[in-house]
């Protein structure tokens, strides 16, 4: 899938989680939408020509030259290492998220939440495409439910749905 349909796929789950999750709160939206749009970009940073890749160049460049697309980045393991790295980085991520008397001070919590969402997220949308995802990396076994083709057009279709769900979640209750 293309970057557009990723970070749509995110920020509709995003919202459905914010609007419709009973018991879901973050103590900053804004924040936790913009991690997921950001997280459900990730795993492409082992294509040199994505746009998560293009953005931080001297990450993108050298990993999308030492790993192959679909690989590392795009499996459970890949994603757990990731995260598990991100949390140690994050300051005061270990330290019970920064809370302080139950509120995310840093918003270190809300980022980490919402990268991994998104990053989670980009890995489901890609088992949806012909080509699949290397899951279980290094093995060679691949999910596939082959839905759609890469920039095909049950992906542009898909994409659109998924921007007339958000347009409905952020104004389906206003009134015009």
């Amino acid at each position: 899938m293309i970057a557009k349909t990723h970070v749509l796929a995110g920020l509709l789950a995003g919202g459905i989680l914010l609007t419709e999750a009973s018991g879901f709160r973050v103590d900053n939206e804004a924040l936790f939408l913009v991690s997921v749009a950001v997280g459900s970009l990730l795993p492409d940073i082992d294509h040199p020509q994505s746009v998560i890749a293009r953005f931080i160049p001297i990450i993108g460049i050298p990993i999308g030259r030492l790993v192959s697309h679909r690989g590392f980045f795009h499996s459970w393991f890949g994603m757990t290492v990731v995260f598990t790295l991100l949390g140690m980085a994050l300051p005061g991520f270990k330290d019970s998220y920064t809370l302080v008397n139950g509120v995310d001070v840093w918003g270190i919590a809300v980022l980490w939440h919402g990268l991994l969402l998104g990053y989670f997220l980009h890995i489901v949308c890609d088992m949806l495409t012909v080509s699949g995802v290397r899951i279980l990396y290094p093995l060679h076994w691949k999910i596939r439910i082959p839905l759609m083709r890469t920039g095909g057009i049950v992906e542009f279709f898909f994409r659109w749905l998924m921007l007339a769900c958000i347009l409905l979640l952020v104004f389906g209750e206003s009134q015009f």
